[in-house]
């Protein structure tokens, strides 16, 4: 059984996202291993504009004493005990594994231990590279690269590894004396640092096995990024050869072809372009004369990922698009040649992994021409349980299942099987007229634990039938349309129009757009029924006829499915979120550690993005104001919550209804209200509606959240909700009346500051069974010491009152309390107001 690769995660200088890879292998195998390694190695030597020659006499030194060196008096490592890492100046943002979850197997050898069994080969072409290499130094130039042969590597790695390119700025953009690189066979420019001031566009391509990604994205001063532009374009660059043994000629014009478009893409845009490669090209004899002639031809030179890096990199892309920055996640990422496996938290993979099990390895191997016959289907299972049990992530995956709290998946396969998901749930919405709540009354909640065991076993057949729970709550919420209900029929009930639910084109129109703010997750019961349908037709054909399929995938979709099945049964997820991030935005994300001497991964990714759209359209500089009414609500919003007179059960039960991601909702309502003020102050509450629901800026909150958002920032002044407005009639009851009781905070906090001036500092609640008061504290003059005037923000408020009184059933008042007045409501709410 082959042990599954571990992850020891060493901090660098330069603030770069510097990684120790390692494989578990015995001293023997380690040792002969990188012999044959060492006497393989070539040099490309290439001019560089600026580089400190070493000093000779030192360089010859190292040189002689790691010539002497023999495997008896290499420095002794336990298998499993873990090499120290020097002590360095600046963390990266990855960092040392987290002590409660289970120790896995550490690397078999330290670094030193690597790099004297590398140079005891003296004689062989490894040490007359050595001295090209050493006299190329003196010289201004730099040489990297070693010609890894077939029999060589295992899963695309070759012995203990570091980040190729996150090694490139270990030292300022400059490679030492030490450093080292894998496939690498192009000189490595410096990185220019980015003084604060600027802006940089950025632009990163995934050369896939089954398609090309670019995205050019737009970064300021402190790392974090907008996506300026997308593009895809298939190439299917591991397809016509056996296991990836090499990349066919005509894989080889079409990746050419992509990259000279991709190419100038990025030039248009005046973007650094990067590109990295993965699985096809790692794993392909002819890798390297591709390279080449990838840069010779387009000049664009490639980086190839080993499956450890481009695991990690998968989990830095997540961490831009979901907020699970304090998750502990295991993340899933299928593509065309391999699978990566990375369980992180807080920004460090603490195990990450690749096994060559792909979409397109899988289907060519099993259904030739995307054609399947139940046998194919049943080997192919056997195929992938031996290969994921051989692995040995598995055990590594259950050793951690008490800690991790969410699945996510990523990139082109899961993506679709997600979106044909989500075409079968929306006809299944339109047969019942009712949505299924994935969280039961709070459709805008994050999704609970992910990752738990299932009992279900696979069918022999097709797909495997799950006995388990789903995880999804049985409960359904009806959907009001327009004041009328959308209600089942429980039944095949006949109607007119042939429609068994009975419901109208207006009704069903709005059922389809519910369904669209569904989170972008689903079940192991649903991922088998897609999956049953994906078997059931035999081919390409029959496949692309399946709802939310595209056709470009009908003939490789079924390797990636039955994995992904296979992947929720042996490890026991009931359910798995999709990110839209992956890889390229991870690529993004390392370059700008590199690019920011600041740059860190925003634990809050929400209220990062927030704040980022709110500084985008800050007409009139307007964004002190709003963050200052976003205090004011809240404080209303928790004085609410708390009864400060009168018994236990004053509190509303409209606030029964709201929970913690509600309070980041009205949050990020309330500071993003104005952003409509950037196209017209007219109407400018319906502008920021549109700018706000059709923005991509606003990362980590499900769509529903973001219909939400969109709508307290409608109604936030002019017209409250209101069933009349369809876009508020498609949502569920229970989220109709959340957004009701915030609009109603949402619309005094904002009339508190109806001068933009800070005047109302804070509001205390004073609340019984059936009245409210607001206490205001004026803030106070630096100039005179005297209390602010908030005559015209009292006048603003109380206009809002009637609505308040609506929603919570109590009669409101709104009243000026000085700081005493405020005391003593904190400490003694007993007494009265001095008011």
């Amino acid at each position: 059984m082959v042990a599954p690769q571990s992850l020891h995660v060493l901090p660098v200088e330069q603030g770069s996202l510097l990684l120790n890879h390692h494989k578990l292998r015995s001293s023997r195998t380690s040792f002969c291993s990188q012999q044959r390694i060492a006497t393989r190695r070539t040099a490309r030597v290439l001019p560089r504009a600026s580089a400190a020659p070493s000093t000779p006499s030192s360089s010859a030194s190292s040189s002689s004493s790691a010539s002497s060196s023999s495997p008896s008096s290499l420095p002794s490592a336990s298998p499993y005990s873990a090499p120290q890492p020097p002590p360095l100046s600046r963390k990266s943002i990855f960092d040392a594994p987290l002590t409660n979850l289970p120790s896995w197997p550490a690397p078999s050898a330290n670094a030193a231990a690597r790099r004297a069994v590398q140079s005891a080969a003296a004689g062989t072409a490894a040490g007359k590279a050595a001295k090209s290499a050493e006299s190329a130094r003196q010289q201004g130039t730099v040489s990297v690269g070693i010609d890894v042969q077939e029999g060589e590597e295992d899963g695309g790695h070759v012995g203990p590894m570091m980040s190729r390119q996150l090694l490139r700025t270990a030292r300022g953009g400059e490679l030492s004396d030490d450093d080292e690189e894998v496939d690498g066979i192009a000189a490595i420019p410096k990185i220019r640092r980015v003084p604060e001031q600027e802006q940089r566009l950025l632009a990163a391509v995934d050369m896939g096995t089954n398609s090309f990604h670019m995205v050019v994205v737009k970064a300021d001063n402190k790392g974090r990024f907008e996506i300026e532009d997308v593009e895809k374009e298939d190439v299917r660059l591991g397809s016509g050869s056996s296991g990836f043994a090499v990349i066919t000629p005509d894989a080889e014009e079409r990746a050419l072809a992509a990259v000279r478009r991709l190419k100038q893409i990025a030039a248009t845009r005046g973007a650094t372009l990067r590109v990295v490669a993965t699985s096809a090209v790692r794993e392909a004899r002819n890798r390297r004369s591709f390279i080449r002639r990838v840069l010779d031809t387009t000049g664009v030179d490639v980086e190839v990922l080993s499956g450890q890096e481009e695991a990690c990199l998968i989990y830095l892309g997540i961490l831009q698009a979901l907020p699970v920055y304090h998750k502990t996640v295991l993340t899933v990422d299928i593509g065309g040649g391999s699978t990566e496996f990375v369980i992180g938290r807080e920004g460090k993979p603490l195990f990450a992994t690749s096994l060559k099990l792909g979409h397109i390895r899988l289907t060519e191997k099993f259904a030739q021409g995307g054609v399947s016959h139940r046998q194919q289907i049943l080997e192919l299972r056997r195929y992938v349980r031996v290969l994921l049990a051989d692995s040995g992530v598995l055990e590594v995956v259950k050793g951690a299942e008490k800690e991790i709290e969410l699945a996510i998946g990523s990139s082109g396969t899961i993506e679709t099987i997600e979106q044909m998901i989500h075409q079968s749930r929306a006809s299944g919405i339109i047969s019942t007229g009712s949505m299924t709540s994935s969280s039961g009354a709070s459709t805008n909640g994050a999704s609970s634990s992910s990752s738990g065991k299932s009992s279900s076993s696979s069918n022999s057949g097709s797909s495997g039938k799950s006995s388990s729970s789903s995880g999804n709550s049985s409960s359904s919420a009806v959907v009001a349309t327009g004041g009328q209900n959308a209600r089942s029929s429980g039944s095949s009930g006949r109607s007119g129009g042939g429609n068994p639910s009975g419901i109208n084109q207006s009704q069903e129109a709005v059922l389809r757009r519910l369904a669209d703010l569904k989170d972008r997750e689903f079940t192991l019961e649903e991922l088998s029924a897609v999956v049953k349908k994906i078997c059931k037709a035999k081919t390409p054909e029959a496949r692309a006829k399946l709802p939310g399929l595209p056709e470009k995938r009908a003939d490789v979709i079924l390797g990636g499915a039955v994995l992904l099945e296979e992947i929720f049964l042996a490890m026991g997820i009931s359910k798995m979120r999709v990110s839209p991030y992956a890889l390229r935005e991870g690529v993004i994300v390392d370059t700008l550690s590199r690019t920011f001497t600041d740059f860190s991964i925003t634990p809050d990714l929400r209220r990062s993005s927030v704040m980022k759209m709110a500084g985008k359209f800050n007409t009139g500089q307007r964004l002190e104001s709003a963050q200052h009414c976003a205090e004011l609500a809240q404080q209303i919003l928790a004085g609410l919550q708390t009864c400060k007179m009168g018994g236990s059960d004053c509190v509303s039960p409209m606030m029964n209804l709201l929970d913690g991601n509600d309070f980041e909702v009205l949050e990020a309502a309330t500071v993003l209200h104005y952003v409509g003020m950037f196209i017209s102050h007219k109407g400018y509450h319906k502008h920021s509606y549109y700018l706000i629901k059709h923005s991509e800026q606003l990362l980590g909150y499900s769509p529903m959240e973001v219909e939400m958002i969109a709508l307290l920032v409608r109604y936030h002044r002019k017209k409250p909700p209101s069933t009349k407005d369809e876009d508020f009639a498609k949502l569920p009851p229970v989220v109709q009346q959340k957004i009701r009781a915030l609009c109603a905070i949402m619309r005094i906090a904002v009339a508190l500051d109806r001068c933009y001036t800070g005047a109302a500092e804070r509001v205390m609640v004073l609340q019984d069974d059936d009245s409210c008061v607001l206490a205001v504290t004026p803030a106070v003059d630096p100039q005179t010491g005297a209390a602010q005037d908030v005559s015209l923000e009292m006048w603003a408020a109380r206009g809002e009152l009637e609505y308040f009184h609506k929603i919570f059933k109590k009669a409101p008042s709104i009243v000026i309390a000085d700081d005493l007045d405020a005391d003593l409501l904190h400490a003694e709410p007993s007494k009265s107001l001095s008011s």
